[in-house]
Order: structure tokens, then sequence, then C-alpha cells
């Protein structure tokens, strides 16, 4: 039995059918996801070749959702917002990149229990790698599970990171736990022009960078939904839907054992 910490109820691990084998099931767990890119992300890449289904599982309420998972034999799901970092609590392993940042955003069910990764790290590294952006000092905003996948990444690319947080308590946890720089807000607009880069994981736009020029930097914005720094003069502005791809790419092999069609991912990103 795994425990459905939090929530007090017990879900029975069982055994994956045959039947479960021949259609795997995947969904993207979290709340507020109606809209969410997520299954037809996985529809381009080609996961419904061999009758595999992607659907969404929509709640506030992760043991429910973790029920609805094992009932309904879901062999892998996306994990998004706000259950990065409860999910653990229900995992039995985790790759290196989930033990090092405390996150995780997919799942995958084995007969031992739940398998966690943490494929977010490269919906960062894709796209700096991509233009080539050498190491420099980076800010990151936010202190939550996006953020700490940026952090993870980052360090070891050779950046030199620093954190901002509205919450001091969780950012200087995160600097403290990862040994990276954290600077109060008040701070920021006589230091922003230290940095080469940012990195953007707050969901709304934070008072503190809508006084401060940004045209120095590369922005990183990890909403994709809702941006909100995409129409600010920026050195140059990359959008949190090749965040979504390029964390969406090893998350497909991973699930799927497969290669995925990167450009028909792309493709539809870019389109919808």
């Amino acid at each position: 039995l795994a425990q459905c910490f939090g929530f007090g109820c017990r879900i029975m691990l069982r055994s994956i059918t045959t039947k479960e084998k021949a259609m795997n099931k995947f969904a993207l767990i979290g709340n507020d996801i109606a809209h969410s890119l997520s299954p037809a992300l996985f529809e381009a890449a080609g996961g419904h070749t061999d009758g595999s289904t992607y659907g969404l599982i929509d709640t506030l309420n992760l043991g429910k959702a973790l029920e609805i998972f094992y009932t309904e034999g879901y062999k892998g799901a996306n994990i998004t917002a706000p259950f990065k970092e409860e999910i653990l609590s229900y995992c039995t392993h985790c790759d290196p990149a989930v033990q090092s940042t405390g996150a995780a955003n997919l799942i995958v069910r084995t007969e031992s229990g739940i398998k966690a990764y943490n494929t977010d790290c490269f919906g960062v590294a894709g796209p700096i790698e991509q233009r080539g952006v050498l190491p420099c000092n980076v800010l990151v905003a936010g202190a939550g599970g996006a953020a700490k996948a940026a952090v993870y990444i980052l360090k070891k690319k050779g950046f030199n990171i620093t954190i901002v947080n509205r919450e001091k308590s969780k950012g200087r946890e995160l600097s403290q736990r990862t040994g990276t720089d954290f600077m109060e807000e008040g701070e920021l607009r006589n230091a922003f022009h230290r940095f080469g880069l940012l990195v953007y994981t707050i969901p709304v736009l934070s008072p503190v960078f809508s006084g401060i020029p940004l045209d120095s930097v590369i922005i990183l914005e990890a909403n994709y939904k809702k941006p909100v720094l995409n129409s600010v003069i920026s050195k140059e502005y990359i959008s949190g839907i090749e965040w979504l791809v390029h964390q969406a790419i090893p998350g497909f092999r991973i699930f799927t054992n497969r290669e995925p069609d990167v450009k028909a991912m792309f493709r539809l990103a870019h389109d919808s």
C-alpha cells in the first residue's frame, strides 16, 4: 500500500495489466490546466501512434489525483503547479535532479512504486544552449519548483546565480541549500546591471520588475500560458513555449522509450 500523505487515504498498488501495457495512458496532473498544451504536444511528438492516450487530471487535491492515476491505470504523468514539490511525498524513487532540486515534473508508475524525474532542467538548458549563451551572472526570480530546476542546471553549467523572491525565507532557504546568492527585492534596482540573464518563474508580474529597465538582459520566462514579460524591451526574450517543449522532449522518451518528432512539437507549440 502507498500512503497518500496529508489526505489520510491509501491506494492499492497493483500490477499493470497486459491490456494497460498495450494502450499506455498518460496525463498532466495540476490545477487550472484545461488549456494546457501538453496533450497536443504528446500527440505531435507521435504519442498516439501506438494507441497511447494523454489526458488531464485537474484538481487541487493531489491525493485525489493520484487515486485517479492508479485506479484508471495511468502509466505516467507530468506534474505541474502546484504539485511539483508535494508529489515527492508519494514517490519511492527519485532521479538525481529531483534529489538535488526537491521538485519533480514527471512521474512513472513502476512495480515498486512511483519514480520521479525533473525534466524542467532541460527546459532551461535547451534554449540557453541553442543560443550559445555563455556562463554569466544570472538572476532567478522565484523559489518554487521551476526556479529550483533552473538553479540546479545553471549552476552545473557554471553560471553565477542570484535568487530573488518576495517570500524571503523561501528564497534564502533555496540559496543556502544550493550555495548560491540571495538578494532582497529592495537591492535589485541598484544591482540589476550586473546580470546578463533573467530566469523568471513567477506567474505574475512582481512590482519590483515593473520599474527596472530590462533592455540589457536575456529573459527566459517559464510561464507560457500567461507570460508577463513578453512585451518588455529586452536584449532577447525566450518564451516559456521553448521551456515547455524542451522539457517535454526527454519526458516523451521516458514515457514511451521512443524518439519524439521534435520539429512537429515546436511547430505545434509556436502555432498555438
